[in-house]
């Protein structure tokens, strides 16, 4: 009866959310979330538009919003420095909460189905979590929500988790952050600026890509030793 119930409330949670995705795109809800309503919404808070912010951001990942949207939204509104700070509490607080649903509503699935298949997948997410996750956040090549949900599936402990998304996601939040600030003052120098930290941000993977790789094989060839 148990096993029966974790795969019921997996459908659940893919009936809910197909509903939820249907009635948001049919009645054209998340054009409220545009760049100008979302700074309406927030503005309109007055003091407490930080905190309107930060929960809006930590609901994105339900929605499936792009991040960069906030960061630059943050960037116009309140700066680089506090834009940097509201959008990085957002995407790690909703980064949190889609692992945890992916671990309640998902993991027990993939292991009943895919068990064995994962025992390898398991070994190098539980040993090497930390470096995974930060490796993936500051590669902006899958989107931040995957990562999170995916990680969920994983045997990654929830503070490497933590501790990997942090670190990983603010030199792209901060990047985004800042092109939405020069906004509200342009001049060729800020955007010369913004240009190298974007081409910045694009080649730490690659200078890190062969370290994270040494240090995943290196581990396994001395297990295997």
């Amino acid at each position: 009866m148990r096993a029966i119930w974790k795969d019921i409330k997996l459908y659940v949670l893919i009936a809910v959310v197909a509903l939820a995705a249907f009635i948001i795109y049919k009645y054209s809800l998340l054009s409220y979330l545009s760049e100008e309503n979302m700074e309406r919404i927030v503005r309109a808070a007055g003091p407490w538009g930080p905190l309107v912010f930060i929960g809006i951001n930590v609901l994105r990942p339900l929605l499936l919003l792009p991040v960069g949207l906030f960061s630059v939204v943050a960037g116009v509104m309140f700066g680089t420095v506090y834009g940097t700070i509201y959008t990085s509490v957002g995407v790690v607080i909703g980064s949190i909460l889609a692992f945890y649903i992916a671990k309640y509503f998902g993991r027990d699935f993939i292991v009943r189905h895919f068990g064995d298949k994962l025992n390898n997948f398991d070994r190098i997410s539980s040993d090497h979590g930390f470096i995974i996750i930060m490796l993936l956040r500051i590669t902006p090549i899958l989107p931040v929500d995957a990562i999170s949900y995916g990680a969920g599936l994983s045997k990654i402990s929830v503070w490497d988790f933590i501790l990997g998304t942090v670190i990983g996601i603010l030199p792209g939040t901060f990047v985004y952050v800042y092109m939405g600030a020069i906004l509200r003052a342009l001049s060729i120098e800020k955007i010369i600026i913004a240009i190298i930290l974007f081409i910045a941000a694009m080649l730490i993977p690659l200078i890190w890509k062969d370290k994270i790789k040494y240090l995943i094989s290196g581990n396994n060839d001395k297990k295997g030793m």
